[in-house]
C-alpha cells in the first residue's frame, strides 16, 4: 500500500482505456456508477452537497457544473460501450465522499475532502490480497446494491 497523487488520473485517462473502449480486451464484466444526475429525490442529493462544498472553495463552480460532467461522463459512456458490451453502468444516490477504481489485482481509492477538488485529493494504491484492498471492495459492492441500473441507451 503506498500514495500516489497521480496515478489515478492516468489510469482513468482515455487513452490508457483505449483497449478496453476499443474492444481489444474483453473483460467478463466492467462494472460502472456514477452520481446520479438526476435522482428521484432532488431536494436530498448527494451531488449537490459535493457540489455545494466545491462551489465554497471554487467560485466558478456553479451548482449544474458536477451535474453536467456526470451526465457527460455516462454520455461517453453510452457511446464507448457498444464496442464493450460487458459494460455495466448503475447510478447512486449516496454520499459522494471518494473515488474507487478497482481490478482483479489492485484498487485505486481517492478520498474527496470538503476543501479541494478530487483532483488535488491523495490516492490510496491497495494490492490484492490485503485489507485496503478489501474495503475497497465492500465499499464498491455496497454502493453497487445500493444503485439503480443506467441502461447505456442514447439520450433524446
Amino acid at each position: 500500500m503506498g500514495e500516489s497523487h497521480g496515478r489515478t488520473r492516468q489510469h482513468t485517462h482515455p487513452r490508457s482505456l483505449h483497449p478496453l473502449w476499443s474492444g481489444t480486451i474483453s473483460p467478463a464484466s466492467v462494472q460502472i456508477l456514477l452520481p446520479d444526475p438526476d435522482p428521484d429525490t432532488p431536494h436530498d442529493s448527494w451531488l449537490d452537497r459535493r457540489s455545494h462544498n466545491v462551489a465554497r472553495f471554487d467560485p466558478g463552480f456553479t451548482p449544474d457544473l458536477l451535474r453536467s460532467q456526470v451526465r457527460a461522463n455516462i454520455d461517453y459512456l453510452t457511446q464507448a460501450a457498444h464496442a464493450q458490451p460487458a459494460i455495466r453502468l448503475r447510478r447512486y444516490n449516496l454520499p459522494h465522499t471518494c473515488r474507487i477504481i478497482a481490478t482483479d489485482k489492485v484498487a485505486y481509492l481517492t478520498f474527496y475532502s470538503d476543501n479541494a477538488h478530487g483532483r488535488n485529493s491523495p490516492c490510496l494504491y491497495a494490492r490484492a490480497p490485503g485489507l485496503l484492498y478489501t474495503i475497497a471492495l465492500q465499499q464498491f459492492d455496497t454502493t453497487w446494491t445500493n444503485s439503480t441500473e443506467a441502461p447505456l441507451t442514447p439520450r433524446p
